[in-house]
C-alpha cells in the first residue's frame, strides 16, 4: 500500500471518490481552492494541504479530478507547482475529462522527471462514486495502471485498461459523443410525433 495518497479537486465526484479512499485505510492529503469543499474529506480524517505543491512533496500517487484542460495544465504545469515538486517514482492519475493531447503535453514533462502518468477516465455520478460502483477507462502502461489499479479499486466496480496512454479519454469522449447523439435522436423524434400530430388534429378541423 502507498504510503500516502493525494487528491486534487474535491467537487461533487471527488469528494466521495476521495473519502472512500480514506476508509479503505489509505493516508490522504487533499486541496481544493476551495475551502468548503474539503469540509466532508476532512471530517473523514483526510490532511488538507494549503497549495498543490504541498500534495507534490508528500503523496506517492496524485489524483486529480478538476474541472477541465486549463485547470489540469495549471496545477501540473503552472504555478503551482505540483509535477515539479513530486518525487521520481511517483504516479498522477489524470480522472479529469481533458483532451487526449492535453495529456500527452502533461507526459513529456512528467516523463523528464521520472513522474509516472495514467488517465482514469469516469463514468457514473455523485450516487455511484458513494456507492464504489464507477467505472474507469484507463490508458497508460501496464506496470503503472496494475501499481495503481488497488486505489482505483476503492471507488470503482469496474477497472478498463484500454490502451496506451490518452485511450481512457478518448473512449470516455465517444462515450459521451454517442450518449449525446442519441439525446438529440430522442429529442428530434419527439418534435417530429408532435408535428404529426399537429398536422393530423388540423387537418380534422378542416385547415390546411
Amino acid at each position: 500500500m502507498p504510503s500516502k495518497i493525494g487528491f486534487i479537486g474535491v467537487g461533487k465526484l471527488g469528494t466521495p471518490m476521495a473519502v472512500n479512499v480514506v476508509r479503505a485505510g489509505y493516508e490522504l492529503i487533499v486541496c481544493d481552492n476551495r475551502q468548503e469543499a474539503v469540509g466532508e474529506v476532512a471530517a473523514a480524517g483526510a490532511t488538507i494541504a494549503s497549495s498543490p505543491r504541498e500534495v507534490g512533496e508528500s503523496a506517492e500517487i496524485v489524483q486529480i479530478a478538476v474541472r477541465n484542460d486549463h485547470q489540469v495544465e495549471e496545477i501540473l504545469l503552472g504555478k503551482a507547482g505540483l509535477l515539479e515538486k513530486m518525487q521520481p517514482d511517483s504516479v498522477m492519475i489524470i480522472h479529469s475529462t481533458v483532451l487526449p493531447r492535453t495529456i500527452r503535453k502533461i507526459a513529456d514533462v512528467a516523463k523528464s522527471r521520472r513522474v509516472g502518468l495514467i488517465d482514469a477516465a469516469i463514468s457514473g455520478g455523485e450516487r455511484v462514486a458513494r456507492a464504489a460502483n464507477l467505472t474507469y477507462m484507463v490508458g497508460g502502461d501496464k506496470p503503472i495502471v496494475d501499481r495503481c489499479r488497488p486505489l482505483l479499486g476503492v471507488s470503482a466496480k469496474h477497472i478498463f485498461h484500454l490502451g496506451e496512454l490518452g485511450a481512457g479519454l478518448a473512449t470516455k469522449l465517444a462515450h459521451q459523443l454517442v450518449f449525446c447523439l442519441n439525446v438529440i435522436s430522442g429529442y428530434e423524434g419527439f418534435q417530429l410525433v408532435q408535428a404529426d400530430y399537429a398536422f393530423r388534429d388540423g387537418a380534422e378541423l378542416g385547415c390546411r
